[in-house]
């Protein structure tokens, strides 16, 4: 790669992001993901997510909401997290994501690149736990069959803004905003829960 030349929209996210998915990687390593608490600590984390990006710009959550059901999906978090529970996963407390992208609603790709990604991630796990996770999860059953989907097009997407520097920019600021989301909510949710009593998840189909 020319070293003069700029980077692609993806390139661009990646080299925002890579210390977060570093990060992520430490956290999620040698965690039971076979048991009904990780389960549910996965679901609050992908609640949160959610949850900050429907709370974006109008624009930017426009145009996330373009490339996936982010409200559908969130509905499916709470009736999973109150199955696994007896509780609704919890309201989200943090304030209004200030995701500084200006005007520029492209940085509505920022949030679809990391809530994507997150879905590439589960799938991964569900496969680790050999189909348990998505036995349980409606959720996760959705976004496992329907991620690839999704990913491939965000990157048709994102290659109409590869000339685009304001708009990279303003994707990446978005992506990096509601990654810390995630990570910041799984550092927490997941270190609780290796307080909490293991409860392995049954073989039953949700």
């Amino acid at each position: 790669m020319n070293p003069d030349l700029p980077l692609t929209a993806l390139a661009s996210l990646r080299q925002a992001t890579r210390p977060m998915h570093d990060r992520i990687e430490t956290v999620m390593s040698g965690l039971p993901i076979s048991e009904s608490t990780m389960l549910a600590a996965h679901l609050r984390v992908h609640g949160d997510g959610l949850s900050r990006a429907l709370d974006s710009s109008p624009a930017t959550a426009a145009l996330a909401g373009r490339f996936l059901p982010l409200r559908e999906y969130a509905n499916l978090i709470h009736d999973d997290h109150l199955a696994l529970t007896g509780q609704r996963a919890a309201a989200i407390e943090a304030p209004h994501v200030a995701l500084e992208t200006g005007d520029d609603p492209a940085a509505g790709l920022g949030i679809v690149y990391v809530v994507t990604g997150s879905f590439l991630g589960l799938r991964a796990l569900d496969r680790m736990a050999d189909g348990a996770l998505s036995m349980q999860s409606r959720y996760i059953h959705a976004v496992t069959t329907e991620g690839v989907n999704a990913w491939q097009t965000l990157l048709r997407a994102l290659r109409a803004h590869d000339d685009d520097p304001a708009s990279c920019r303003a994707i990446c600021q978005a992506a990096t905003t509601v990654f810390e989301a995630y990570l910041s909510r799984s550092i927490h949710e997941l270190t609780l829960a290796r307080e909490r009593p293991a409860h392995p998840l049954d073989e039953k189909s949700r």
